[in-house]
């Protein structure tokens, strides 16, 4: 029988663990030096760009609010005649003339406007009226919208300032104008907020109660070049934006127009097409409507 060579077993065995560390080594190594690699996560992310194109900017206050009557008062009956019947219905439109209610002696209290009815405060049928007799109405034909604006931008806002009203329910925008601005406002949260009122004709589709959104138009120009606010900054009292050339980028002094809370109007300095650094992800929504 041959005789078994422990000693070579051993050898081999120590060369065996001796490979198997070099190895474990060389791959731990080659870990370390990949997740040294900048990845996904940790590469910079590209600077973003706009195109300097011609739109329409406004600058507008918008709120939610709800349809109201702009007209809302007491229509007071004849004292000491009698009633003999009611002839409207508390919250249906009636037009300019029709009849409210009826007097036993014959008369007629006739609406003198398009009206709803909203409260009764009547005698008993065949009961005389009193002074505190009345009905309470709410005129249909001049609608209105009230808005809250905060202190920042109330100073802006001014009686006649054109106006419109979207009603969700119609889908159909009205014109107005603003009619009230408080002179009054409610502290809340560090800011005072104001109201305002927008007031608008009826075309007879929009009902009492109805909710939209009212905006308020501050200033506009059309078809003027714009670029996003988060392109333009300030360095003392001049305005400049930094235009991206083929190999290199431009700092470049502008003059600026209107803006509202999206874009700014540049006057001069850019032309169309020319591509502006942006420091926002928001400078592809390109929107006309304000809504």
């Amino acid at each position: 029988m041959k005789k078994i060579d422990f000693s070579k077993i051993k050898s081999n065995k120590k060369k065996l663990m001796i490979a198997a560390i070099i190895l474990a080594v060389i791959v731990f190594i080659i870990i370390r030096s990949c997740s040294a690699q900048p990845g996904i996560d940790d590469m910079e992310e590209p600077e973003d760009t706009a195109t300097v194109k011609v739109m329409n900017i406004e600058n507008a206050i918008s709120s939610k609010g709800e349809v109201k009557s702009n007209l809302e008062e007491n229509l007071v009956p004849h004292t000491g005649w009698k009633l003999q019947e009611t002839k409207a219905i508390r919250g249906e439109a009636i037009k300019e003339g029709a009849a409210i209610l009826t007097y036993t002696n014959g008369n007629v209290m006739k609406a003198p406007y398009d009206l709803v009815v909203k409260e009764w405060n009547l005698p008993n049928k065949k009961g005389t009226f009193k002074n505190e007799n009345s009905v309470t109405v709410a005129g249909t034909h001049v609608l209105k919208m009230d808005l809250t604006v905060g202190e920042d931008k109330i100073l802006d806002v001014r009686n006649g300032s054109p106006a419109t009203v979207k009603i969700n329910a119609i889908g159909k925008k009205y014109t107005g104008n603003v009619s009230f601005v408080s002179d009054v406002g409610e502290y809340s949260d560090g800011l005072s907020e104001f109201t305002v009122s927008v007031t608008f004709d009826n075309d007879g589709k929009a009902k009492l109660g109805m909710n939209g959104k009212a905006k308020i138009s501050l200033a506009k120009a059309n078809n003027v070049l714009a670029v996003p606010v988060d392109a333009v900054y300030k360095d003392g009292d001049a305005s400049y934006v930094t235009v991206k050339k083929e190999n290199d980028t431009e700092e470049v002094k502008v003059e600026t127009g209107i803006s509202n809370d999206k874009f700014i109007e540049i006057k001069s300095g850019l032309k169309e097409g020319d591509t502006v650094m942006v420091s926002s992800s928001d400078k592809d929504e390109w929107e006309d409507e304000y809504y």
